[in-house]
């Protein structure tokens, strides 16, 4: 069932940290709209950390794709198939690494910080080496990039035609000197502080987005109490695309006798717990608002969500057959949110795994009667993985332990 016409920039999409993990998985959503002929209706897409990496690089090549109508065989060969290839084939993080031990005569500079090293590996791993503008970026579609200001505390955000927060407001000049596109996205995505100077006389750290808000939906959190920019876009169907996955147990293990690593230990749960509660906070107030209150419309595609858990009566058996058993399920969601080398069959199951989840979700929610008023596709999907207990067998074998952060099955290099 397809709408007919749906008016321009009437999607949303909210793509939350987590990595690479997140990246690839917000890759499958963005598989399914194109798919779906969908992908030119997406007006505005509000993004931190991994999603942002992503989301950039869709933002990079949006012309291209416009030229041929966004089709899914110009989105394979120019966004998805290239984006895998980058992930699975290299590892960033390690080359990083290595570069820091090798420029630590460096730090003698004032000037100097290692995060510009990951601007320079952003640049060249995902736009070419053309140190793209964000000024440069489609005027087609808004990508929100959401960062977190070190000074306030607060949400800072960078778009092709503004800048700003919400207590100091949001401009629409750059000065002479234009963020770039690999700028924003490792200001969204780097756990380091970046210092910048943005169209201001002093200057501004930045930090990871998620630290504020891990799923970017702060950006159309309570929009019409807050003064966006007149050029900003409210979508009327957002769909947010969730790959930080839940609170786990904490265990010590035998390490908790060393006390380095105990600190260390609960300095990354205590970070855990705070994104937790932003994350939980800002699903819920999504959530009401569109159950409830019926002010919004739209899905949350979550990393956890089993297909057969959300089975309804008018959700086929043939849905649920062709999507990610439970068993897999826990395996991806423990995939670890880093901006290392991923395994071919981890980003295959990821972007699958929401493919799938956009397509059930919709189905479930928003069925033949319900779809007329709403700017979304529901076709059978193409993309189609058959889990029989040898392929089972084989992807619990490669997912083994890959959750650790040194496993021996990812390129060092």
């Amino acid at each position: 069932m397809k709408m007919k016409n749906p008016p321009p920039g009437s999607i949303g999409l909210c793509f939350s940290g987590g990595g690479f993990r997140a990246s690839l998985f917000h890759l499958g959503v963005l598989r399914y709209l194109a798919e779906t002929k969908q992908l030119s209706n997406v007006g505005v897409i509000s993004s931190v950390s991994g999603g942002s990496i992503i989301a950039a690089f869709l933002a990079s090549r949006w012309e291209t794709l416009q030229k041929d109508k966004f089709s899914l065989k110009v989105f394979l060969k120019e966004v998805y198939t290239p984006f895998v290839k980058l992930i699975t084939r290299g590892n960033l993080r390690n080359r990083w690494l290595l570069l820091c031990l090798l420029t630590l005569i460096r730090l003698l500079d004032p000037r100097f910080t290692w995060i510009k090293l990951w601007v320079g590996f952003f640049d060249r791993w995902f736009y070419g080496r053309k140190s793209m503008k964000i000024t440069e970026l489609s005027e087609e579609l808004q990508l929100v990039i959401n960062t977190t200001d070190l000074h306030a505390g607060k949400a800072y955000r960078f778009s092709h035609n503004f800048h700003g927060s919400d207590d100091d407001g949001y401009t629409d000049s750059y000065g002479k000197h234009p963020v770039l596109v690999a700028e924003a996205a490792t200001a969204s995505a780097a756990h380091l502080p970046f210092y910048r100077r943005v169209g201001a006389k002093r200057g501004r750290w930045f930090l990871d987005g998620g630290c504020f808000d891990n799923c970017g939906l702060d950006w159309f959190l309570d929009w019409e109490d807050k003064k966006r920019p007149p050029s900003a876009i409210k979508p009327t169907f957002l769909i947010v695309s969730e790959a930080s996955s839940e609170l786990t147990e904490w265990k010590w293990g035998w390490r908790r006798f060393i006390p380095l690593y105990r600190m260390i230990h609960v300095l990354r749960q205590y970070r855990s717990i705070q994104y937790e509660q932003t994350r939980r906070i800002r699903k819920d107030w999504f959530i009401d608002r569109v159950r409830e209150i019926k002010k919004e419309k739209g899905i949350i595609i979550s990393i956890d969500d089993v297909v057969e858990e959300l089975r309804k009566p008018r959700a086929s058996s043939d849905l649920i057959a062709h999507s990610l058993p439970e068993q897999l399920v826990n395996e991806v969601q423990r995939i670890r949110t880093d901006l290392d080398n991923f395994l071919p069959e981890e980003a295959k199951l990821l972007s699958y795994h929401s493919y799938q989840l956009t397509h059930t979700l919709l189905t479930i929610y928003y069925d033949s009667e319900k779809i007329k008023n709403h700017p979304v596709s529901i076709n059978e999907p193409q993309w189609k993985l058959k889990f029989t207990k040898n392929k089972l067998k084989r992807y619990n074998k490669t997912l083994w332990r890959c959750d650790k952060r040194f496993a021996w099955k990812r390129r060092p290099w």
